[in-house]
């Protein structure tokens, strides 16, 4: 117990495969599987116990392998099937279409953000979440903040800023 706080359960996840590891983000999607991220450009989908792996690719359909293009951080679901990964390094927020199986498909370039190339190489995008009015927001270590509107003809974010005087980052929403 801490505070007010209780810890209900721990989950630990291993496996020998040399891709796991690295779960950035995960969200549990309509059918019930769970999808995750990983800063290693690895997708994963667990369903009634039983996990499947596959590797991020591009709007060319190349497996995403350099670091700064693979370092997926924040995962927002949207009832249409798709998938808005946001990543840092080359920061951006790609949008993924989840297949049956939660197989990812080929990126498609996401919205763009102003101020991106101000944040450093490892400060971007780690924080992406649905709102429930279907906006996307997505959030930066230093604690910009960045709300879109998907559903705009020509989305246009609105920006603006935390003060986090504590020295911590924002990571998650």
């Amino acid at each position: 117990m801490i505070g007010a706080l209780r810890l209900a359960d721990i989950v630990q996840w291993s496996a020998r495969d040399p891709r796991f590891g690295g779960w950035s983000d995960m969200r549990w999607a309509p059918d019930g599987s769970l999808l995750a991220i990983s800063d290693r450009g690895y997708w994963l989908t667990m369903r009634d116990g039983v996990w499947t792996l596959g590797v991020l690719r591009d709007e060319n359909a190349a497996p995403l392998r350099r670091k700064e293009d693979a370092d997926a951080e924040g995962l927002a679901l949207f009832p249409d099937g798709v998938a808005a990964v946001s990543f840092e390094g080359r920061h951006r927020i790609d949008l993924f279409g989840v297949r049956q199986g939660g197989h990812a498909a080929p990126a498609r370039t996401g919205p763009s953000l102003s101020g991106l190339a101000s944040l450093g190489a490892k400060s971007g995008l780690e924080a992406l979440a649905r709102a429930p009015d279907g906006r996307l927001v997505a959030g930066a270590e230093s604690g910009e903040i960045w709300v879109i509107d998907p559903a705009a003809p020509a989305p246009t974010p609105v920006k603006t800023k935390l003060d986090h005087p504590f020295g911590w980052g924002l990571t998650a929403f």
